[in-house]
């Protein structure tokens, strides 16, 4: 059976894109390879903050050391543990630790993977980021937006970037009353947009941009509306059509058929046979 292990920014203690996609990809390994096969290492979860959220996988986190050394603890103690439990794949879920990816497949041969999920892997001029992406077995990204702008800007053969899209919770996407910090949260450009497919798959009518990942949860346009973000009339007429009813789309008006859409090529299955498929072909 296949080993794994994920190496991730955190699970518990922050919330968003990246992190939403780290705890999916770990309940999905888990569910392909079961609990035993899945190691996950979190920088900035304790070891207390894994327990306390009855983590799927075997955990082991290092927030509870000082900021000042935790990143030296962290790239020590994922590196030593890929030594002294040898597993098949490593994924790493941010760019900054495909430079460990590297190390330890120059010494011991154990392959990995990264995940490119938006802003952080566009115009990447971080060196130890840039040279451990370049050098992976295989980039996740999580958007065809983000798989061509890695194509045009790195020196990346198409064949090891492949599509794995973000995913969702659907038992834990259904209309309710918004957090306030949701309210403070806001981007300017997305890798995916993983707030649109949760909105989505509430039965919320979407609005997005057209020019950067926004537009796949919205399937190019088939279940949400797709605008410039920066022409400001644009988007307000947009939303004035939407909300008295007159935008020329009839999914948006249609909560049932938004959320089945969304699930149907967004939903945990779909992500689930989708990563099987790649680990498959690893152990083939």
């Amino acid at each position: 059976m296949c080993r794994v292990h994920v190496w991730v920014p955190e699970l518990i203690s922050k919330r968003g894109g990246i992190q939403t996609f780290s705890r999916c990809l770990v309940a999905a390994l888990t569910e392909i390879l079961g609990r035993s096969n899945v190691q996950v290492m979190a920088k900035n979860d304790s070891d207390l903050d894994l327990e306390s959220e009855q983590t799927v996988a075997l955990s082991r986190g290092w927030g509870s050391w000082h900021s000042s050394l935790r990143t030296f603890a962290f790239f020590s103690g994922i590196i030593w543990s890929a030594i002294r439990l040898r597993p098949q794949i490593v994924i790493a879920t941010h760019l900054n630790f495909g430079i460990a990816g590297y190390v330890l497949k120059r010494f011991t041969g154990i392959r990995y993977w990264c995940v490119a999920h938006g802003i952080e892997a566009w115009n990447l001029n971080r060196r130890a980021a840039r040279f451990g992406l370049l050098r992976a077995d295989l980039i996740l990204a999580v958007s065809n937006y983000t798989r061509q702008r890695l194509l045009a800007e790195q020196p990346l053969n198409g064949q090891r970037i492949v599509i794995l899209p973000n995913t969702i919770d659907a038992e834990g996407m259904k209309a309710r009353a918004k957090p306030a910090y949701l309210m403070r949260r806001h981007a300017l450009s997305e890798g995916f947009g993983i707030v649109y497919l949760e909105a989505l798959a509430c039965g919320k009518p979407v609005l997005a941009g057209n020019s950067d990942g926004s537009s796949e949860p919205l399937q190019n346009g088939k279940v949400g509306g797709l605008v410039d973000a920066d022409d400001v009339e644009k988007i307000a007429s947009s939303l004035t059509n939407i909300l008295n009813g007159t935008y020329p789309l009839d999914a948006l008006y249609s909560p049932e058929r938004l959320r089945e859409e969304s699930l149907r090529k967004f939903g945990f299955d779909v992500f689930k046979a989708r990563l099987s498929e790649l680990i498959f072909d690893l152990k083939t």
